[in-house]
């Protein structure tokens, strides 16, 4: 799809400040703390060049020792005041807005995922992109802030260093401006072979993750223990990490003639030229050894805060980098998941006339002239061999994606003038790769928080009649009991076909008129199997209900059968009907039963 424009192109300063005003936008606290946080770096600075300036004064001229107390404590005790408000503002003001940010920050872009079009995810360009936002969202934006405010306090040092350095010795400044321009180009070039060497590890540092997430996720453990997969993944892992030490080797080759080179001005030129300059001039008694002392310390102190303010401009082109996804996501426009159309408060009759879907321009349709009926009350099966495009038909009954050609309408209104969140509210789906989420129970069924009474009677009631009542009353949390123990150690964990019985009561909880089962009972046994389907028919004698199944013996007593084939319907009726035409149908219920005859001989 990717119709969504990427932002206009923009410098680095451009980028960076645009996400400032977003970390503003949430935290607008923080602007006056930042300001006093500035000004309090840039005073201390000061203070501690004119400590040493003034001490030495006094010691020289002669001056008391009272006066020298007096002086130090003024001094010292602006430079505290500074200090204190530094580390307040470090420790305490931005840890607690950078909590704020990152909460506001998520919550944005976790109602963002909702506004996604899901034809999006099967974009490779468009993932990539989504993916590497969201990874970056948690701390991007507040780093972003922190690399900006530390960029502009060292700009405010280095002024107020600097002027008090040209206001005693003009020559002084070029000296320290000339090897920071120099030590400069050398750490832009190690900050480029720092990032080189990301890009080109990124691919080995993504797998070593891949094969840590492998090794800690349950979801393999079983296997792990049982084959020899583990060896491989081990042997996969090794050879990883000794690609990653040959590249990052190559690359650190590269980088020893920069660091020399950086080191060598920093101690000669920036220290040495400063000592033998001042050093001179001291001795030829051009200046005092007050003012020796305190330029020393400012030029040193200039030369370092103005490299680290250079050196930031680097940092800031790093963010640059990754700013432009992150605003991607942040602007994208819907074209499918819009708050906005012909709102619906109930299903009384379905229609779909000729209808042709297919995912990618080059593709084959999926969906191929396909035209049926559903009226309110109707219990329809569709059915069919995998990838005959049933639950691609489900998707578009959900409004998840355009059509190509043809029409859905419901209620005689057509799905493009439809609101699909006020659609959907209207549908109970038991999707095939359904989720369990590690929350509550009765946070499961509902599928948000439990808020009344009503609601407890409602989950008991729905766990009755899944059969699952008796075990849920019998934990120590009843239906408050976490499904996962990954974060609760008193959750419980559940059976392939309980979580499947948990899915299905969330069908029975909803207030829908339809409800929509993809492959609802695929993890239970046979009979379970039956006895499930059979409650939902002949509990649900009201609702109008799709059932999609690979088990045709589950679906004999629904009032009409649709055989899918290649996107369209080829065969259509009931299951005696269809037993009698002798077709596709036919061909495969009894080849289904005489495997199920023959596998329960066999157990026999």
């Amino acid at each position: 799809m990717m119709k969504n424009k990427s932002p206009k192109k923009q410098n680095a300063f451009a980028k960076n400040f645009k996400v400032l005003k977003l970390v503003f936008k949430f935290c607008p606290g923080l602007i006056p703390l930042a300001v006093i946080y500035i000004i309090c770096a840039a005073l201390s600075s000061l203070a501690r060049v004119y400590l040493i300036k003034e001490a030495i004064t006094i010691v020289l001229s002669g001056g008391t020792f009272e006066q020298l107390i007096t002086s130090v404590v003024y001094i010292l005790g602006l430079e505290l005041i500074c200090i204190f408000g530094n580390v307040l503002y470090e420790d305490f003001f931005e840890p607690r807005y950078r909590n704020i940010y990152i909460k506001k920050i998520q919550t944005y872009l976790f109602l963002k995922v909702r506004e996604i079009d899901m034809l999006e995810y099967d974009n490779p360009e468009f993932y990539s992109k989504f993916s590497r936002a969201l990874r970056d969202s948690q701390w991007r934006g507040f780093r972003v802030y922190r690399t900006i405010i530390d960029f502009i306090k060292t700009i405010c040092i280095s002024l107020a260093l600097g002027t008090y350095i040209i206001i005693t010795d003009t020559l002084l400044i070029v000296i320290v401006l000339l090897s920071s321009i120099v030590g400069l180009f050398a750490v832009n070039q190690l900050h480029k072979l720092w990032y080189r060497l990301w890009r080109e590890t990124e691919l080995e540092h993504r797998f070593s993750w891949y094969i840590n997430r492998t090794f800690y996720n349950v979801r393999y453990a079983a296997e792990i223990k049982t084959t020899h997969v583990s060896d491989i993944l081990i042997d996969k892992y090794q050879e990883s990490v000794d690609s990653l030490e040959n590249k990052t080797r190559k690359i650190n080759k590269k980088m020893v003639p920069y660091q020399v080179i950086s080191n060598v001005f920093d101690k000669l030129l920036a220290q040495g030229g400063t000592y033998i300059y001042l050093g001179y001039r001291l001795m030829t008694e051009a200046i005092k050894v007050d003012a020796f002392s305190s330029s020393i310390n400012a030029a040193l102190s200039f030369y370092n805060n103005f490299m680290q303010a250079m050196s930031t401009i680097t940092t800031l082109q790093e963010h640059a980098r990754y700013i432009d996804d992150f605003f991607w996501v942040i602007n994208y426009t819907p074209t499918i998941e819009k708050n906005e159309g012909v709102e619906i408060d109930h299903i009384e009759h379905l229609k779909l006339e000729n209808v042709y879907f297919k995912y990618y321009e080059k593709g084959d349709y999926v969906i191929n002239d396909l035209s049926f009926e559903l009226k309110k009350g109707q219990k329809i099966a569709i059915v069919g061999h995998n990838g005959s495009g049933k639950t691609t038909l489900i998707k578009l009954l959900l409004k998840f994606y355009q059509l190509q050609k043809g029409s859905i309408c419901i209620n005689d209104i057509n799905y493009e003038e439809v609101n699909p969140f006020s659609l959907r509210k209207n549908m109970a789906v038991v999707f095939q790769d359904y989720q369990i989420y590690a929350v509550s129970i009765a946070e499961n069924i509902l599928m948000r928080k439990v808020e009344s009474k009503e609601d407890e009677e409602k989950v008991y009631e729905v766990l009755a009649k899944v059969g699952l009542l008796d075990k849920i009353k019998s934990l120590k949390d009843g239906i408050y009991t976490q499904m996962s123990r990954e974060f609760d150690e008193s959750g419980e964990a559940f059976s392939g076909g309980e979580k499947q019985k948990i899915v299905v009561a969330r069908v029975f909880a909803s207030n829908a008129d339809l409800y929509i089962l993809d492959e609802p009972t695929a993890s239970l046994d046979p009979l379970a199997e039956e006895q499930i389907n059979k409650l939902i028919l002949n509990t649900a004698f009201d609702k109008t209900i799709i059932i999609i199944a690979h088990r045709l013996s589950t679906v004999v007593d629904t009032d009409k059968i649709y055989l899918m084939k290649q996107g369209h319907f080829t065969e259509v009726g009931t299951h005696e009907e269809l037993l009698e035409l002798n077709g596709d149908y036919a061909l495969m219920f009894n080849t289904q039963k005489q495997l199920y005859e023959t596998n329960k001989e066999n157990q026999d």
